[in-house]
């Protein structure tokens, strides 16, 4: 045995071990991520990495010219085994979504950098095998949060080229793909980083928020990460990538703080005019209720922006919420006309329903249904109480009970997913499902009750049916403006199947709110002769 035939030995040992290495620390990820985020209700399979660490500490004593062929076929044998080890934490990584991994390390604080390492290197080396855009996605984010715990920076210099030197090991070790032309690629790759830069650029730009979801950067920068295929272990592109990223994430946070800074600004500014405008009886007969409701939604806001939590369109809610009060406050105080029915009331004034609500099953549904004497939820709850947990939905919708109420297939598996069954449903979308089911059942009475007193008396607008409609409206808008952010989020993490239903729950809502508002705010359009 020649001295390069036992070196190419040495090499391919080193290569199995590494690989080892890397699906056991994925293989112990995964124990992590059920524990911490299903309180280890489901737990990854039982795998056997103990006889392939055996044959490779075996293999290690044997290492040298006299026993080259027990090294050969211990080698070949500790391949398969890992392969076929590989192959089933792949089919597990297969039920675990991006937004899943990337919840797990909001909550692991200070994650070691070896294991970051390992993890990216699991799906490095398994590549192409079932290689599809969530293990990009996963991919991607592993590297940019080790990119982030390395500290590399724009004034980081020394951390952003052992960043640069982490990338290019982790990139040799991608298994190579024939045929590929090296001088084609390179100027691909020089493509790429051009357009990728375009968008960094196009970053810097963004002066809020809501124009960030205007210009779609994030779908359009995430479909050119998909497009790139191999060329995304390029050291080259793959380190613009990764800083790329960093840009963005540095960019959303600031112009987060800058929107808490605009809904605080707004916010105080309501409860200062509050604290003047005399309470009950004012102009505005609603006003009172309102107030109560947003003093409520600002609570919850300022304990989810402590505990860091606090979501996108949470912001929006109690800006728009406290926009709409504004106007309404300074009317009462005579520092202004009366607002607009149509414009300025139509901001959202969202339920409380609207916030996070980690405790929430059917019996918190059910108590608040009675507590706040909601009479179109309870009709609906007490309505598919009485349905076999056994039927299939679409069944389910067309039964003399239920079918008046004009529900979905998806409604109905929102409602069971709410028994806690099942430890992946995230039981807040499910319950705003349900109240956006009862919300149609109550805009649907309502036009009806208008209908029926539409007169002459009746065509200026006035009265308590129609002030009840109008918030009734108001609340719907909120609905139908949550419901797209919902779907927004959806298409973002690949669940077309979800975005689909959701949006035909919200055309559905969409509907009967347009309805109402067509009654509550324009019924000289509807006065009888």
């Amino acid at each position: 045995m020649s001295v390069q035939e036992l070196t190419v030995l040495h090499r391919r040992y080193v290569e199995v071990s590494d690989r080892f290495r890397s699906a056991w620390s994925f293989h112990k990820f995964l124990g992590s991520l059920s524990k911490v985020l299903m309180n280890g209700d489901s737990s990854p399979p039982s795998l056997d990495f103990q006889s392939v660490y055996t044959d490779l500490k075996e293999i290690s004593h044997h290492l040298n010219a006299s026993g080259v062929d027990f090294v050969k076929e211990k080698l070949e044998q500790a391949d398969r085994q890992l392969a076929a080890l590989s192959k089933a934490l792949l089919a597990e990584d297969s039920r675990i979504t991006p937004s899943a991994v990337r919840k797990f390390f909001r909550r692991v604080k200070n994650p070691d950098e070896k294991v970051l390492t390992q993890l990216a290197k699991f799906y490095l080396v398994t590549y192409p095998g079932d290689w599809n855009h969530d293990r990009l996605d996963k991919l991607d984010f592993l590297l940019t949060h080790l990119a982030s715990e390395s500290g590399i920076g724009v004034a980081s210099t020394g951390s952003r080229e052992q960043f640069r030197e982490l990338l290019e090991g982790l990139s040799n070790v991608v298994p190579k793909q024939e045929g590929s032309a090296e001088a084609d690629s390179a100027g691909r790759a020089e493509g790429f980083v051009a357009e990728v830069e375009d968008i960094r650029q196009e970053i810097k730009t963004v002066e809020d928020l809501d124009e960030f979801h205007e210009r779609r950067i994030i779908p359009r920068y995430r479909e050119t990460k998909r497009r790139l295929g191999p060329l995304f272990f390029n050291p080259r592109v793959l380190l613009k990538v990764v800083t790329t990223n960093l840009a963005l994430g540095e960019r959303i946070t600031g112009l987060y703080e800058q929107e808490e800074r605009e809904v605080a600004k707004v916010c105080r500014e309501v409860f200062s005019l509050e604290r003047q405008v005399p309470m009950a009886g004012g102009a505005d007969g609603s006003l009172d209720a309102d107030l109560n409701r947003f003093r409520r939604e600002f609570d919850r806001f300022e304990k989810e922006l402590q505990s860091g939590e606090l979501k996108l369109d949470r912001l929006a809610q109690i800006r728009y919420q406290a926009r709409s009060l504004t106007p309404r406050l300074r009317s009462n105080l005579g520092e202004g006309g009366e607002p607009d029915a149509e414009t300025s009331e139509m901001a959202p004034i969202p339920e409380h329903s609207l916030a996070v609500n980690p405790r929430t099953t059917l019996a918190h549904l059910r108590g608040y249904a009675e507590e706040s004497n909601d009479e179109s939820l309870r009709q609906v709850l007490a309505a598919l109480a009485g349905t076999s947990s056994k039927a299939e939905p679409a069944d389910v919708v067309i039964q003399p009970e239920i079918f008046p109420l004009r529900l979905e297939a998806r409604e109905i598996e929102a409602y069971r997913r709410l028994d806690g069954s099942d430890p992946a449903a995230d039981l807040s979308l499910e319950r705003f499902l349900i109240e956006a089911a009862a919300l149609r059942v109550r805009l649907n009475t309502q036009a009806e009750e208008i209908r029926a007193i539409l007169d002459e008396t009746a065509t200026t607008g006035e009265g308590p049916t129609f002030e009840s409609a109008r918030s009734t409206v108001l609340l719907a808008d909120s609905f139908v403006r949550h419901f797209g952010h919902l779907i927004e989020s959806a298409v973002l993490e690949e669940r077309q199947a979800d975005a689909r239903a959701l949006q035909l729950v919200r055309m559905r809502l969409m509907r009967d709110y347009s309805g109402l508002w067509l009654l509550a705010f324009r019924p000289s359009r509807y006065r009888t002769r």
